[in-house]
């Protein structure tokens, strides 16, 4: 089901933005984006129900490791902010 409605959005997305269909279909993108999330919460309620843990709390402290990748994926989204920026700033 994620898949689906992320392959949806986008493409309802990409014919918009090539004029194929209104502009309007944007905001089906955006929809989709925000379902999208409804399968992936099931999922892991599922994988807290299979670890014995229904409330999530062994994810509820960070190691090392767990900093670390949110270091390198805060620098990434950074670094994506600021591509975007730059190319609208170029127009």
């Amino acid at each position: 089901m994620f898949v689906l409605l992320v392959v949806l959005g986008n493409l309802a997305s990409t014919l918009a933005d090539n004029q194929v269909v209104p502009p309007y279909f944007n905001i089906i993108w955006l929809i989709m984006f925000y379902l999208s999330a409804y399968p992936l919460i099931e999922l892991q309620d599922k994988i807290n129900m299979l670890k014995d843990d229904p409330i999530g709390s062994i994810n509820s402290r960070y190691d090392w490791r767990g900093y670390g990748a949110l270091l390198i994926g805060g620098v990434l989204w950074l670094l994506a902010i600021l591509g975007a920026v730059a190319l609208i700033a170029q127009n």
